[in-house]
This record gives structure tokens, C-alpha cells and sequence, in this order.
């Protein structure tokens, strides 16, 4: 259940992940964004459902036409085109972050929670990707250790920001947990 301060939690994250996508760099079909940052921290930081209800209201703002998407899109035809599966995986990645987080609070199970939301998001939008051009999958993929690079570098940056606030408020009943 969603603790009644962490409603407040909800609106600010989702502007957070909002803002994370016009921070982008051009990488032609899929663009590398900054709002997994956003919705994996969410996840680690706030648990599942708080996670979940914030990345929602930031794909649907998008879909119902505020420009919240990277750089700046927006529209319900972004959720049915070839970066598609990536907002749909955007939802499952903080509910998976935040899920396998909330088991328990070490760095193991942090990095066990993010590596599985980042597989889980990549799939999703690769999955949908290919079904949607084979030939804008092929031209993603031909690049796409770039984007293995700078998701490895951002999860270990993620990683490491997450266990800090853990410790600094392990005992504010902010976060998604309660102390070691």
C-alpha cells in the first residue's frame, strides 16, 4: 500500500522521469535518455507501487499529448511506434526495480533489481522494435553497444547514488524500506 507521504513522492518522480527525456542523445531511431535513471531510482528508492504509479502518469501525460517524451514528443502515436516497447517497459522496469529492491535492503539485491529492469527494458523495446521494422531494428542494433556501454556506466552510477540515500534516510520512512 502507497503510505499517504509518499503520495507526495508520486508527482515529483514522474516530473523527474518527465525531465530525464529532454536530456537526450541522438542515436536515430532510439535515443539514449536520462528518465531510466529517474525510473530505476524510483524503484530502488520508493519500492514498486510508487514507482509504477509515477512511470505510468509519465506515459500517459505523453500519450494524452504533454511533450514529456525525449526530447520533447509526445502523443499516443509515440506509444505505438518504433520506441513503443520502451515506454511500455519503461512500467515494468520500476515495478521490477522496485520489487526485487523492497526483498531486502543490500547492494547485491540492488544491483540483482537493476540489472533485471534494465534486461526486462531492453527486451521490451528491442521486442517491439523488431516487430514494428525490421530494418529500424537492424540499423538499433548495429549500434547498440553503445547503449550497453552507457546504461553499464549508468546503472553503476545509479547503484551507488541508491545506497547512499538508502543510508542517509534509512529511518525517514520516505523511502521503500525500513533500515539494514
Amino acid at each position: 500500500m502507497i503510505e499517504k507521504k509518499q503520495l507526495f513522492i508520486i508527482p515529483v518522480l514522474a516530473l523527474f522521469i518527465a525531465l530525464g527525456a529532454q536530456v537526450t542523445v541522438d542515436m536515430g531511431i532510439v535515443p539514449i535518455v536520462l528518465t531510466t535513471v529517474f525510473i530505476y531510482l524510483g524503484g530502488l528508492l520508493f519500492g514498486s507501487k510508487v514507482a509504477l504509479v509515477a512511470t505510468s502518469i509519465y506515459v500517459l501525460a505523453g500519450a494524452l499529448g504533454l511533450p514529456v517524451y525525449a526530447g520533447g514528443t509526445s502523443g499516443i502515436g509515440r506509444l505505438f511506434g518504433p520506441t513503443g516497447g520502451y515506454l511500455f517497459g519503461f512500467m515494468m522496469a520500476a515495478f521490477v526495480a522496485g520489487f526485487i529492491s523492497e526483498k531486502g535492503n543490500s547492494a547485491q539485491r540492488d544491483a540483482v533489481a537493476l540489472l533485471s529492469a534494465a534486461l526486462l527494458l531492453h527486451f521490451s523495446g528491442l521486442f517491439w522494435l523488431y516487430f514494428y521494422s525490421q530494418e529500424a531494428w537492424r540499423q538499433t542494433i548495429a549500434t547498440y553497444w553503445i547503449f550497453v556501454t552507457a546504461e553499464s556506466v549508468r546503472l553503476s552510477l545509479i547503484l551507488i547514488t541508491a545506497r547512499i540515500i538508502k543510508k542517509r534516510w534509512s529511518q525517514s520512512g520516505w523511502i521503500g524500506f525500513q533500515g539494514d
